[in-house]
């Protein structure tokens, strides 16, 4: 599905339990796509130059996600199953990652990250939020020899003990 029109664009739904579905998104419009119910694209998302993408509803992304410089994604929950290239704004208020072996690209505006699955970070960065390793499915943070800095609280926990998380820092570069 090609977002490309000239006026802002809108995903609404009244009944969209559990998503609206799609296979592969591109977001060309540069008037932008603002996403108000929960989305799911089981493929890939494109956000090309001067597009943006926004919205109060969430965003599930379980192909490669990539946007082109001058793009912007703002919109409230963005979860990410696999692979990122940001060459654009990303400030989601709340980033997931819930796929295995993902890299949690350096440099983007996180706000609050919870890892779901198992990801490690792949340069410097800041988190102006919380960061979170845990879920049901106990959720595995590596630093990977790189500097985090959280500025809220970390927490290697979900709901309960039951569904902690970890944390792996074994590289004296690695600092949380």
């Amino acid at each position: 599905m090609v977002f490309n029109g000239s006026s802002v664009q809108s995903i609404n739904e009244n009944y969209d339990y559990p998503h609206s579905h799609f296979r592969d998104l591109r977001v060309s419009n540069v008037a932008g796509v603002a996403i108000n119910v929960n989305v799911l694209a089981s493929g890939n998302l494109r956000i090309d130059s001067s597009a943006s993408l926004s919205g109060s509803g969430s965003l599930v992304v379980n192909g490669a996600f990539t946007t082109l410089a001058g793009s912007g994604v703002t919109v409230a929950n963005f979860e990410l199953d696999s692979t990122m290239s940001v060459a654009g704004t990303f400030s989601p208020a709340t980033t997931t990652f819930g796929g295995l072996g993902q890299l949690i690209q350096g440099g983007l505006g996180y706000k609050n990250v919870t890892v779901n699955g198992r990801a490690s970070f792949a340069g410097t960065t800041t988190v102006s939020g919380n960061l979170t390793a845990g879920g049901s499915t106990r959720g595995v943070i590596d630093l990977n020899g790189q500097s985090v800095t959280v500025t809220g609280d970390y927490s290697s926990g979900y709901y309960n003990y039951y569904e902690g998380g970890t944390l792996i820092m074994r590289s004296p570069t690695g600092v949380l």
